[in-house]
């Protein structure tokens, strides 16, 4: 039995695990590099385009926008290290336009590309805010959970869900953004339902306890929610 014991132990310390911050689940939108821990260096501020973003779904695949080029890959969890790696980086190759764009794209494709030999480690900061912090310390990305506007732009994560926690309904407030789907997944990314016809309030009653993410899919793209079931 102890044998066993201890087997199970290192199995578990050596496999990688996924995700282990739900927290970093849902669309982000990069807002400054940080160097050598300076000043951070803004979007706004260097020859990038903007609105940038990185999607992190609740099974930690991923997904985002550089200047002209889409990436995906899938997030691993190391729980010994206590970071992230990377496995199934793909990308875009066309041309951006502008050299400045795609030297933009060849220096953030690499924070998330596994051939680039990097991890990422998450650092709670709270407020909307997202940071993975490389290697070495100082380095690493911000990013906000809310874009860079245009003046008559409604962000897709104005829509609200409300109340939480809840036991038996979950009012959605869409903030007049067309909702094509909507699904609800567990914390460890399995998918319990999706809807087409999405209703204003939804019936979570039959759920167990517990933190659940919903992904709506509208016609701006996707976005993320929590909420929490009693």
């Amino acid at each position: 039995m102890k044998s066993f014991l201890l087997f199970s132990s290192l199995f578990f310390a050596v496999i990688p695990l996924v995700g282990q911050n739900p927290e970093m689940v849902g669309t982000w939108y990069l807002k400054a590099f940080t160097v050598d821990l300076g000043d951070p260096e803004y979007i706004t501020a260097i020859d990038a385009p903007q609105n940038p973003t990185f999607t992190i779904h609740p099974d930690y695949s991923f997904e985002g926008l550089g200047a002209c080029n889409t990436f995906s890959g899938q997030l691993v969890y190391d729980g010994v290290e206590e970071v992230y790696y990377h496995e199934s980086f793909a990308n875009g190759v066309e041309d951006c336009g502008t050299p400045g764009y795609n030297d933009f794209e060849t220096q953030y494709f690499c924070h998330f590309n596994d051939g680039c030999g990097l991890y990422l480690r998450y650092v709670p900061l709270g407020n909307g805010i997202l940071y993975l912090e490389l290697p070495s310390p100082g380095f690493g990305m911000e990013f906000q959970d809310t874009p860079f506007l245009g003046l008559n732009e409604t962000p897709i994560t104005a829509i609200t869900v409300f109340p939480t926690p809840t036991v038996n309904k979950l009012q959605l407030n869409p903030q007049h953004i067309e909702i094509k789907s909507l699904s609800i997944y567990t914390l460890s990314g399995q998918k319990i339902m999706t809807l087409y016809d999405v209703p204003e309030s939804i019936d979570v009653s039959a759920l167990q306890s517990g933190l659940y993410v919903l992904e709506f899919v509208t016609d701006k793209g996707k976005t993320f929610k929590k909420f929490i079931k009693k």
